[in-house]
Parts: structure tokens; sequence; C-alpha cells
């Protein structure tokens, strides 16, 4: 079963895909050799090209946002409270509700009185992302509203008063249509006390809702439902196996590398000698052997049938990833134009939906913002693109092919690959690999081209090498 946790390690890469405790052992594994399984295992992070691939396309453009309240100016400029634009808070919340399927986006305003201009700019409402495995307790109301919700969230000692452990603990934040309140407990009971005031941290926030929004990756089957399922579940769990057939076929490859060397001894005796000599016998050494004892010393290496079905499962996984994703026409797999049109609507669908939500969920959060400072968000609006040109890489990929037919002379030609490899791999690949690729071509190779010449849906002979 996926965890909240093994969804968001599919897509940084960290957690149990670093360590390799997401690897499972087979029942007949030794101890060493589980272990040393686990310490050579690496991830190939599907996960993040694909969710990168719909986020990026998503925010490509701006959205279109008016409405003149100075609050939502203000967050729009300001969402996290540090600085950051609405695009990057709601980029984020999107990104981790499609890996666990709901966050919840908390409007809040820093506490205590404003008596200059500075202050009140200083309390300007911001937006905290939450997620499932913060919440402590939830009530939602027949529309799938917030009504109440308290979240966990860890906290030292002296931060909210003398009672609280020493240690880093657990405080609970929470929140219903009329009020607010910190305690130590998540019934709210135990209140805590504000270090600088010593006052019980509770008070009025005269909202009339609760000020925390849901956004959702998949549509609720049931608006009551704390969560909806996460868009990426399926995705995640093909890179999950991927990761596991990566790794036992990787242990094959390693237990076959040196074949084994078959030495005939009839003498018991002569096979005692040479066990308890500690002889080791490999390719670099030199084995003396008796011509008139029946036999010479012949290698031998196991059958290659268990590899081959490991890499033929890799490859028809690898393919599930981008059938999954809609994102055929990126992954290199030959499609007919009509299951191409049908991926391409598909995923233009999917990114809509998106789109769609999270326009309702950034008009809900300026409103919020607004109602914090008593504003009117009457004429508030949000609009993301709702059109997206998801042919646009390959239509790009092929231009890129056709200017390299063009006679342009190498150093264009060379600068048209380094274009082409950054556009097929995107944010696959770090800085240091896009270093060693333009060296690759400056020094005349092109180990990208056939990768490239797939992505673009061309036969292999458009190819053009050096």
């Amino acid at each position: 079963m996926l965890t909240d946790q093994m969804m968001v390690d599919a897509y940084t890469g960290l957690g149990g895909f670093r360590s390799g405790d997401y690897l499972v052992r087979h029942p007949r594994e030794l101890d060493d050799k589980y272990k040393a399984r686990k310490e050579l295992a690496t991830y190939r992070n599907y996960c993040r090209k694909v969710l990168g691939a719909y986020v990026g396309t998503l925010f490509s453009a701006p959205a279109k946002r008016t409405g003149d309240a100075p609050a939502w100016v203000a967050l729009q400029a300001n969402a996290d409270g540090v600085g950051g634009p609405i695009e990057s808070v709601m980029r984020r919340a999107l990104l981790l509700s499609m890996l666990v399927g709901t966050v919840y986006l908390v409007v809040d305003r820093p506490a205590g009185q404003a008596r200059t201009r500075a202050d009140e700019l200083a309390r300007a409402p911001y937006v905290v992302i939450r997620r499932p495995t913060d919440v402590a307790a939830l009530a939602l109301d027949r529309l799938g509203a917030v009504a109440r919700v308290v979240f966990r969230e860890q906290a030292g000692g002296a931060v909210y008063g003398a009672a609280m452990p020493t240690d880093v603990g657990f405080i609970y934040r929470g929140w219903d249509a009329a009020q607010w309140w910190v305690a130590r407990d998540a019934l709210g009971q135990d209140l805590c006390t504000d270090p600088e005031t010593g006052a019980l941290m509770r008070g009025q926030h005269g909202l009339g809702r609760v000020p925390v929004i849901r956004l959702h990756s998949t549509e609720l089957m049931d608006l009551t439902a704390e969560r909806a399922a996460p868009w990426a579940e399926p995705i995640v769990g093909a890179c999950l196996d991927l990761f596991n057939r990566h790794s036992e076929a990787r242990s094959i490859e390693r237990d076959q590398t040196v074949s084994t060397l078959a030495l005939p001894v009839s003498d018991p005796a002569e096979a005692e000698r040479i066990r308890e000599a500690g002889l080791t016998i490999g390719a670099a050494n030199a084995v003396m052997y008796n011509p008139a004892g029946g036999g010479s010393p012949a290698y031998f290496a196991p059958p290659d049938g268990p590899l081959t079905l490991y890499y033929a499962a890799i490859a028809q996984t690898v393919v599930e990833i981008y059938e999954i994703a809609n994102l055929e026409f990126t992954g290199g797999v030959a499609k007919s134009g009509v299951a191409l049109a049908f991926h391409f609507q598909a995923a233009n669908r999917t990114l809509g939906l998106f789109a769609a939500a999270l326009e309702t969920a950034e008009r809900q959060v300026g409103a919020l913002a607004c109602a914090w400072d008593g504003q009117d968000a009457a004429e508030l609006q949000s609009q993301y693109p709702r059109t997206f040109d998801v042919q646009d890489l390959a239509a790009r990929l092929k231009e890129d092919l056709d200017a390299l037919t063009g006679g342009m002379g190498v150093t264009a030609e060379r600068l048209v690959r380094q274009r082409m490899a950054r556009r097929v791999l995107g944010d696959a690949a770090s800085p240091g690999d896009y270093a060693q690729i333009d060296a690759e071509l400056l020094a005349g190779a092109d180990p990208y081209a056939t990768r490239i010449v797939q992505e673009a849906g061309l036969p292999a002979a458009t190819v053009v090498t050096p």
C-alpha cells in the first residue's frame, strides 16, 4: 500500500528510494545480499518527469487575475508571508495534491495589534499548505466545506509557554467558523500561552467561516469525503515496480558478470587440498591441470533468460507509465495517429481540470485574505489557461530536426542539438548532465540523437549525425 510519504518520496527521489528501503525482499534472499542490493539501488525518477510535464505546461503562461482589493493585490505578490508570489504557492499546492490527493490551504495572518502602517503590512494574510497527515481532527458540512479543523504541528517548549515539554513536541492549531485556538491537545482543552503576553492563545477571527480551503487533484466521489485519490498514485505504483525490477536485474547482472570456471578434479584428496589452499580461481589467474586426467577447465555462464525477461518487463513498465499519464507523445512510444489524438485530448482534459480546481481554490483564498482585512472581494477573479498545446514538444522537436538538415554549419547544428537535449530531458537532467552533454556535442558526439528522434515521433532513419 502506498503511503503519503512514499508518494512524496517518489517525486523527490528521497526516503526509501534513496536508502533502498522500498525494495521488496525476496523470501529466500540472505541478509548480506539484500543489504548489498539496497546499497547499489538507483532510482529512475519518471514520476518527477511526468508531474513536471503537467505542472510546467499548466504554469507556462500566467493566470489572469483581476480585482483591486488591497489584500488581494498584496497576496499576489507575497502569498507565503516570506515574499513568494501566489504562482509559487499554487504550483506547490497542485504538485503536492497530485501526490497525496488533497491539500489544505490555510489563509492565516500574524497575531497582534497593528499600531503603525509597517505593523499592518507585517500582519498581511498569507497561505500555508497542509497535508492530510497534518490533520488531527476534521469536520465537513454537507457540501464538503470545512466546518472545523485541527492541525498537528511540531514546536519546541520555549515557543508556547513554560508548560510545554522541553523537547520538541506537538501543538494543535484549530479553527471553526467563529474562533481559533492553539492547544497542547487535539480537543483544544489545554490551551497554550502567548510567550510574550502570557495570554491564552484563543480568539475570535470574525470571518464567519473556517479560513481553510481544500484543493483536490482528482474529483471527489462524495463531497463529504475527507480526501481525494492522488492523481499520481498509479504512476508512483509503476515507478515502485520499476525501482524493484531495476534492482533485481542489476543483482542478476552483478552475480553473472564473471563466468564460473569448471575445473575437473577426479581425486577427492586433490579437491580437498585445493579448498584448504584457498585457491582463487578466475579469468585473471593461471590454472594448472593434467591433460591425462580426463578433462580440461572450461568457463560456463548461467542462462540469460531471466535477465531478458527482466529487461522486457522494465521496458513495458516505462511504456505503462507514459500510457497512464497520457504522455505517449513524449515517451518515444510508437502510436497511430488516432491513438495520439486521443492522448493529446486526454492530456488537455486533465490540464483543464487542474486549471478549474486552481481557479476555484485561488478565488476562495483571495476572498479569505480580503475578509481578514474587511475588504470587498466581489470583483476578485483568477483565470488559468484552459487550452494547452500539448503537441508543442513534438512540433518543436520536428522543427529542430528540420533545421539540422538545412546545412547551417557545424556550430549552428551543435547549438540546435543542445536545445533539443534540453527540450527532451527537461528537469530530469541536472546542470552537470547538461554540461557533459554540451561537452560531448562540442567534441562531435551525439548520444541523444536516437532518443530525440523517438520523442519527435519520427522514423529512426531521420537521425542526423555530425
